[in-house]
């Protein structure tokens, strides 16, 4: 009982590994169970965990780029500066995986997350809003300072559309790892868990996380929460991408054990403001048709705003299936107060006749989500109390189930159970959803949609 209050307090507990072996093993447990990593942390890494490798479950490598100044601010970004980023990473990740390179595979899911920053960016443009391992209680928040928030005021007064594009482009800059040679990296067996989170605002390449991809052959679950305005600014730049070939524009993930797909782009609209000199990004068939037969063997996918849901059902072919499938979360356009309602239920209509081909199906949600409007349709095998098969509708706009959709979710039902279906609605004040955060969690996709401690970063930077 005293170990189990120690380990509870958290504080000091390397003091008392000393006590007796039985103390040492719980509290090196407690203490090397989730590490938090810099470039410069590495070799220490290597030297101090040793016989402690059983105890990790995550590893997070925080890595730290060059500080610039708010003259940089005003110049694109030179090539012989990004080079320099890129160098940077490729070291660290060289180094990590080196080391990782030796350990057997975890018998426990080992998590690593990556993730990319410049000190300087919350000095400049990203102000008030979450980068690296910082840690944060919702007690904490506050808002920005009056004297920050007029001094980035006069800086874009003083330099203009300029200023703020070359900002931008610093905080969400690329990283582009394929000139370094990484096939030289050595295989990693330990980690069947790789995540970049939303605080990794810098852009991996699809070569350079296809380089890092082949080099985890255990890889079962991947989190990518990546940034639209990042894929536009790589399009800015005019970097060579093969745009006919989905697998270079957007990052699909090679592991024949991959059975967790998470993919969420997110947004911030008033960077995207800045943007108006730049083709929106359009989401195709071809992209949702690779994304589409990559999720045939996983047992849960989840893709927000990457493809749009209508994309990925006409994409798909007569004979495929998905044997494993538990879980499907998209996101669609056409969910919205404004969409002819007619579009909307072709889509549900549409997401039925796929559901046919996912025997083991337990919950598909469709959905959308930004300030003042979330709205959601979900299928549920057994979700209410009475375990009843179930098609639920919850938004801030309502939306008529006509009677062909509901027969085709009731086909649906009785071709995988013996039980009756159910309807259920639920309305949300669109005055709750300030942020595309607030609708995830509104719409109870927290973890399934997006990680709650992404959801608790967006519904603060949404306040700051």
């Amino acid at each position: 009982m005293v170990l189990g209050n120690l380990v509870q307090q958290g504080q000091g507990l390397s003091n008392y590994a000393t006590v007796s072996k039985e103390w040492q093993a719980h509290i090196e447990r407690e203490n090397f169970s989730q590490i938090k990593l810099t470039a410069p942390c590495l070799d220490m890494f290597a030297q101090i965990v040793i016989r402690q490798r059983q105890y990790v479950k995550s590893i997070w490598l925080n890595i730290e780029l060059p500080r610039y100044t708010c003259v940089s601010c005003r110049r694109r970004e030179s090539i012989s500066n990004m080079r320099i980023n890129n160098a940077v990473v490729g070291r660290a990740v060289s180094k990590l995986f080196a080391i990782l390179g030796s350990w057997p595979p975890a018998q426990d899911a080992l998590t690593w997350e990556l993730s990319v920053q410049s000190p300087s960016d919350k000095e400049h443009f990203g102000r008030g809003i979450h980068f690296g391992t910082e840690q944060w209680h919702p007690s904490q928040i506050s808002a920005p300072r009056m004297d920050m928030v007029a001094r980035h005021n006069h800086n874009l007064t003083r330099y203009g559309w300029n200023f703020g594009i070359f900002g931008l482009s610093r905080m969400f800059g690329l990283i582009d790892l394929a000139p370094l040679r990484l096939q030289r990296l050595p295989e990693v067996h330990a980690i069947p868990r790789w995540v970049i989170g939303r605080q990794c605002r810098r852009y991996f390449m699809p070569q350079t996380l296809i380089l890092i991809d082949h080099k985890l052959p255990r890889m079962e679950a991947l989190v990518h929460e990546s940034w639209q305005i990042s894929r536009r600014l790589a399009n800015d730049q005019r970097y060579d991408w093969d745009t006919d070939s989905a697998t270079t524009t957007i990052y699909i993930p090679s592991s024949s054990r991959l059975r967790r797909m998470c993919l969420f782009e997110d947004f911030d609209d008033n960077y995207l403001t800045m943007m108006t000199h730049v083709p929106p990004l359009v989401t195709n068939l071809a992209h949702a048709e690779a994304l589409a037969r990559r999720s045939l063997p996983l047992r849960i996918f989840s893709c927000s705003f990457v493809i749009d849901a209508q994309h990925f059902f006409l994409s798909l072919e007569p004979d495929w299936s998905w044997p494993n499938l538990e879980s499907l979360a998209l996101t669609s356009r056409v969910l919205v107060p404004t969409a002819d309602q007619e579009e909307v239920v072709e889509l549900l209509v549409r997401a039925a006749q796929a559901a046919l081909r996912m025997p083991n199906l337990q919950t598909m949600t469709l959905w959308n989500g930004r300030r003042s409007m979330a709205c959601a349709f979900t299928y549920s095998k057994t979700n209410d109390e009475n375990h009843c098969p179930s098609i639920a509708w919850r938004g801030t706009w309502d939306l008529e189930f006509p009677p062909h959709l509901i027969q085709a979710w009731e086909e649906v039902v009785s071709t995988f159970t013996l039980v009756k279906m159910r309807t259920a609605k639920e309305f949300l004040d669109p005055g709750t959803i300030r942020s595309h955060g607030d609708a995830v969690e509104h719409l109870q996709l927290v973890n399934a949609a997006l990680d709650q401690a992404s959801v608790q970063q967006i519904q603060r930077e949404a306040n700051r």
